[in-house]
This record gives structure tokens, C-alpha cells and sequence, in this order.
């Protein structure tokens, strides 16, 4: 039979590394998802900038051809 202190404090070590392991994948996740947000944002500027840059060129295209027309 084993002694009660014993088994009691087998308990309190699984419970805190139990907590341990759980803090870690807390931890874990929250930077896993932080940088997964950092890459949206930066494909999202990407492609915003991308916009941009074709609406300005098609505004001159369309500049152009008025001054070609004229």
C-alpha cells in the first residue's frame, strides 16, 4: 500500500506539469496565430499596394491616350 503524502504529492507534480504543458500550447498557439495575422497583414498591403500601382499605370495609360486623341 502506498503512503498517502506520497500519492499526494505524485498528484500536485502531474497537476503542474499538466499546467506546464498547457501554458506552453497556450503560448505556442498565440504565437503560431500572431505570425499567421502578420502574414495576412503583409499579403493584404502586398496585394493593396499591387491595386495601386495598376490603377495608377491605367490612369496614365488613359491620360495618354486623351492627349494622343486630342
Amino acid at each position: 500500500m502506498s503512503d498517502p503524502q506520497e500519492h499526494h504529492r505524485q498528484s500536485d507534480e502531474w497537476v503542474k506539469t499538466s499546467l506546464m504543458a498547457t501554458v506552453i500550447t497556450v503560448v505556442i498557439g498565440v504565437i503560431g496565430f500572431s505570425i499567421q495575422i502578420n502574414n495576412l497583414t503583409r499579403v493584404y498591403e502586398q496585394r493593396q499596394t499591387t491595386v495601386e500601382v495598376k490603377l495608377q499605370t491605367l490612369l496614365e495609360d488613359l491620360t495618354e491616350l486623351k492627349q494622343s486623341l486630342k
